[in-house]
């Protein structure tokens, strides 16, 4: 039947690593048992969905008492290839990129997260002869496996790529990445340092504890955070659905601008309607450039929600009764494939361009949130409100 057809397809994309089409047939799947009656169904959906409501991977203080620290099962195995690799790198000095391990490499599965795993998510950004994946805790089937070389996790997966942490070097809030380069193996390890030496660092390590940090910031170590955004279909079950969406859309003020003072009754929270208790909360700030900083956003609750105010077009977060950040996305658009933040420009040259860099939003009739260019999709999260609800 139908619940069954899209269980299979959500196993199928779950294998493929495409974890935000497999959350949609889950809860296609969810739905269609509960008009059956299908009680055993329904929790049996519930607790994979449950696994694949993906979690992506920040750096945080290691001083922080948190149960969402990642640690590794195979630890020791881990270390010895680290030690093993520093010993052959003080012997020779070749490109280790020349004599990569046959080894099928060591699964990263997880201590801390039972039956869980390091693994690759359908959410990537593309920069040029780069491909830059974000790594997600998800079943343990579906683990990532790596080899350390040199000074570097390498992953398993064909072709040439390894772990990075990007944005601001490995600074906290940073996300870890599997980045893959599409040139010859020659110039691979040249390149990682090379090209993004100020933007990303791949010189990580795991620690004794299973942990794993920076090289030169052994004070931070990645943990799980709640879901980022990104872009769905616009019918998908996983769209957020704004609880004031149409009262931002009624209210909204004739043109807003960076650090513009703001009427307080046209400021409207980011709760979600189809997530009760949830909204839209702030996570961490990251600096780009000296000109421009980006916000992270995550999911959360609705007593973190950040606060609005919307022009017709832009949608601005308002702090202290002044616009401070304006929602936009990376290049690209898919299922999972354009990244969502907040961004600030103190130069204001994204503002020349607002549509080019993404600025302008339409606000659906259903209180769901479209970018202007591409209004067959809307924002959504890897927690479908179906699953949520129940």
């Amino acid at each position: 039947d139908a619940g069954r057809a899209y269980m299979l397809l959500a196993l199928y994309f779950q294998q493929h690593f495409r974890f935000s089409h497999a959350m949609e047939m889950y809860s296609r799947a969810h739905a269609s048992f509960q008009r059956e009656g299908m009680d055993e169904e329904v929790e049996w959906v519930k607790k994979r969905a449950e696994k694949i409501a993906f979690k992506p991977l920040c750096l945080i203080p290691k001083s922080t008492s948190s149960e969402d620290i990642i640690r590794f099962d195979r630890v020791p195995m881990l270390l010895a290839q680290q030690e093993n690799a520093a010993s052959e790198l003080q012997h020779t000095d070749t490109d280790t990129s020349s004599h990569a391990s046959a080894d099928a490499g060591i699964k990263l599965t997880l201590s801390s997260h039972p039956g869980m795993a390091l693994c690759l998510s359908d959410q990537q950004q593309h920069l040029p002869g780069w491909n830059f994946r974000n790594l997600v805790i998800g079943p343990a089937e579906s683990a990532v496996s790596v080899r350390y070389e040199g000074d570097r996790f390498m992953g398993c997966h064909g072709g040439r790529s390894c772990l990075t942490a990007g944005a601001s070097r490995g600074g906290e809030g940073d996300m870890l990445h599997l980045a893959s380069y599409k040139y010859n193996n020659k110039t691979f390890s040249r390149t990682i340092d090379k090209i993004y030496e100020k933007t990303t660092t791949s010189d990580l390590i795991v620690n004794e504890d299973g942990s794993m940090s920076p090289r030169s910031r052994r004070d931070l170590v990645f943990a799980a955070r709640l879901p980022h955004f990104f872009l769905v279909k616009r019918d998908s079950p996983c769209r957020l659905i704004f609880k004031h969406g149409n009262d931002l859309q009624t209210n909204q003020v004739p043109s807003i601008s960076q650090d513009c003072t703001v009427s307080r009754d046209k400021i409207l929270s980011g709760e979600l309607l189809s997530h009760p208790g949830n909204a839209i909360c702030h996570d961490v700030e990251v600096k780009t450039t000296s000109k421009v900083s980006g916000d992270q956003m995550r999911f959360g609750d609705v007593s973190e929600s950040i606060q609005f105010v919307y022009d017709g077009k832009k949608l601005a977060t308002v702090i202290d009764g002044k616009c401070k950040y304006f929602l936009t996305k990376s290049l690209g658009v898919g299922d999972a494939t354009t990244n969502l933040y907040l961004v600030r420009d103190e130069s204001r040259a994204i503002f020349k361009n607002p549509f080019e860099f993404g600025l302008h939003w339409i606000i659906n009739a259903d209180g769901s949130l479209s970018p202007a260019e591409y209004p067959t999709h809307a924002i959504g999260i890897t927690v479908s409100a179906a699953l949520n609800s129940c």
